[in-house]
């Protein structure tokens, strides 16, 4: 099985409300608040082994000072598979698709976003992108990564393509665009996929080839200061039909 290390108490809340998760070992600070102690009881009810720890042997289980007191040995995060999401729904799917993310700030936050809203699947690329598995993945997304549907891909116009076989129809998200997101309409049964493009270079040319239609965020401020994570949730509020002209 392989193993990653997440840490922060949200993160590992939700690793234990996980109906799929696999946590191997808990690791614990001594002298813990109220808050702590009550997760160490749901540790204990779970009867996931735990072990305490000084501050020392904490930090060097994650290489980081935001654990709050909790360091977990996990099952690596499975790959969603595209065809059980379709088979499952069929009509109305969301799905949005990053071909390259190499923040894990951003990454965190931007499946903190679509797990919020329900969006049905997430998909990475994965070359040029950071790795999912990273334990500061999860502290952004403050364990949301545990429930959201996440399909990692070092194919993504191959992903492009089988979402179109399934009647998708694919926006890319593109700063250029002259077809603003807020004119374009779609229907709760329809399938549909936006793709954004990576931090600082857009889509690329072999990714656009793939797309149905491109579109972009209106900016009414003077920069174009929206990073992926920005992006990325006025992309859920407008595949969700939340966002408004």
């Amino acid at each position: 099985m392989e193993k990653r290390i997440i840490f922060g108490r949200n993160p590992i809340l939700e690793a234990i409300k996980s109906d799929t998760q696999v946590i191997e070992k808990i690791y614990h600070l001594d002298g813990l608040d109220k808050e702590g102690r009550r997760i160490l009881q749901m540790i204990r009810d779970k009867e996931i082994y735990h072990e305490k720890l000084d501050k020392h042997e904490i930090f060097n289980k994650c290489q980081s000072k935001q654990h709050q007191g909790f360091v977990a040995e996990t099952a690596s995060i499975r790959n969603s598979s595209l065809n059980r999401i379709y088979e499952n729904k069929k009509q109305g799917l969301r799905i949005i698709v990053v071909p390259q993310i190499q923040d894990p700030q951003n990454l965190g936050a931007l499946i903190r976003h679509c797990e919020h809203f329900a969006i049905d699947l997430l998909v990475v690329g994965v070359k040029g992108s950071c790795d999912i598995q990273l334990g500061s993945v999860a502290k952004t997304s403050a364990g949301a990564i545990e429930h959201m549907p996440v399909l990692s891909s070092s194919r993504i116009e191959k992903v492009l393509d089988e979402l179109r076989e399934k009647d998708f129809f694919i926006y890319g998200l593109e700063s250029k665009a002259k077809k603003s997101i807020l004119e374009v309409k779609h229907d709760s049964k329809d399938n549909v996929c936006l793709v954004l493009g990576s931090e600082g270079f857009g889509l690329k040319e072999a990714t656009l080839n793939h797309i149905d239609s491109i579109i972009s965020i209106p900016r009414e401020g003077r920069v174009n200061s929206l990073n992926i994570s920005g992006a990325t949730l006025t992309g859920v509020l407008w595949l969700k039909g939340w966002l408004k002209n």
